[in-house]
Formats: structure tokens, C-alpha cells, sequence
């Protein structure tokens, strides 16, 4: 892991991606490259929403969560 990254946000990502590191590479590379990264047409997707993400709570932002995003990572 990266201890430059968020942590508790990249501890997730890699409990996401059953623990494979040459994945959370290829996430964070992919971040550093475009800004950001989509798991929603991954076989990951699944895990995503079984942590309470999902979509409709991506389009309808709550006082706690101003500008919450489930499917884009963004830098």
C-alpha cells in the first residue's frame, strides 16, 4: 500500500479487490493517469454495493455526504 494515499479509502479499495496488490497498483495507476478509476463494470462492483455503495446514492447527495460518488474514484 501507499502511504501517501488515503488510507482508510485505499485499505477499502484493496479489501474491495480480494486483497491483490497488482490490482490496487493498476487502480492507483489509473488514478495518477486519468484522474480517477470505475469499478462499476468490474467484477468488483458487487463488493462495492455490499458495503452500502451504490448508485442512487452516488445521484443524490445528502448533508453528509455532499458530493459522494459510488462508481468513480477521483483524485
Amino acid at each position: 500500500m501507499d502511504i501517501s494515499k488515503a488510507s482508510n479509502f485505499e485499505r477499502f479499495v484493496f479489501d474491495v479487490v480480494g486483497r491483490d496488490p497488482a490490482v490496487l497498483r493498476a487502480l492507483w495507476s489509473e488514478l495518477e493517469r486519468t484522474g480517477g478509476f470505475d469499478l462499476a463494470s468490474t467484477p468488483y462492483w458487487p463488493r462495492v454495493q455490499a458495503a452500502g455503495f451504490s448508485p442512487a446514492a452516488a445521484r443524490t447527495p445528502t448533508a453528509s455526504q455532499p458530493s459522494a460518488t459510488s462508481t468513480r474514484a477521483t483524485a
